[in-house]
């Protein structure tokens, strides 16, 4: 609270400037995808999008890694289904999720499995 206090002190209100966003990440100071992934690549790191493997590949590998596919737990979670829709259909009852469905369910592991070797 103190430090957002004293970054405010400086700032003046000035009834005759009209205010308005200014974004920093562009020379163009409007905002643009492209400063935000650059940025984001540049600050965290992220990886990045493999030009090699179809846009398919790399935003079915980005919604895993981000636990966004839509998984009958995610679905459930978001209230689109029912909580009781979360066992997984061929899993025995067990909750389908990502680990679920990528490591401990055992026909997706004996792809991953046969992919691998």
């Amino acid at each position: 609270m103190r430090e957002c206090s004293d970054s405010l002190t400086n700032i003046i209100l000035q009834s005759t400037i009209y205010d308005r966003w200014l974004w920093q990440l562009h020379v163009s100071r409007s905002y643009n995808v492209a400063s935000v992934y650059h940025y984001l690549i540049l600050t965290y790191s992220i990886i990045t999008w493999n030009k090699e493997v179809p846009l398919k590949v790399n935003l079915f590998a980005w919604h895993l890694f981000r636990n966004r596919l839509p998984t009958m737990n995610n679905l459930s979670r978001r209230h689109i289904l029912q909580h009781n829709a979360q066992p997984c259909v061929g899993g025995r009852g067990s909750m389908e999720d990502i680990d679920h469905l990528f490591l401990s369910f055992n026909y997706f592991r004996k792809i991953w499995n046969d992919i691998l070797h």
